[in-house]
C-alpha cells in the first residue's frame, strides 16, 4: 500500500460520511485530508469552532442531531439491507472474534 495525498488519490470514499472537527483541532490537517478524499456529494462537514474534543453543550448537540436527522434518511434510502444469512454470518463472525487482546480494544478487524 502506498500513501497518497488527496489531490493524488481523488475520491476514494463513496459512502456517506459526516466529519466533525474544530478549527483549533490539533489534527485539523488530517481531518480535512480525510474529508477531501470523500465524495463531495455525500460528505458533510461540521466545524464546531473549538479543538479536538466535540463540545457537548446543548446548542452544539442540537446542531449535530439536526444534521444527523437529515442524513439518516438519505443513507437508509440508499442502503442495501443484508439478507438474513448475511446478518447471521456477521453475528457469528463478531461472536468468534477474540476481544481484549493486546493492541485491540474490543473491536473486530472487519
Amino acid at each position: 500500500m502506498v500513501a497518497q495525498l488527496a489531490d493524488e488519490a481523488g475520491t476514494v470514499i463513496h459512502i456517506p460520511t459526516f466529519h466533525i472537527f474544530g478549527c483549533d483541532d490539533a489534527f485539523l490537517g488530517g481531518a480535512v485530508a480525510l474529508y477531501n478524499v470523500c465524495d463531495p456529494k455525500t460528505a458533510t462537514m461540521f466545524d464546531h469552532g473549538l479543538g479536538h474534543i466535540v463540545p457537548r453543550d446543548a446548542e452544539n448537540v442540537r446542531m449535530l442531531a439536526d444534521i444527523l436527522a437529515d442524513l439518516i434518511p438519505d443513507v437508509e434510502a440508499n442502503y442495501e439491507k443484508p439478507t438474513a444469512k448475511e446478518r447471521i454470518d456477521r453475528l457469528a463472525y463478531c461472536v468468534s472474534v477474540p476481544r481484549g487482546l493486546p493492541g485491540r480494544v474490543g473491536v473486530s478487524d472487519r
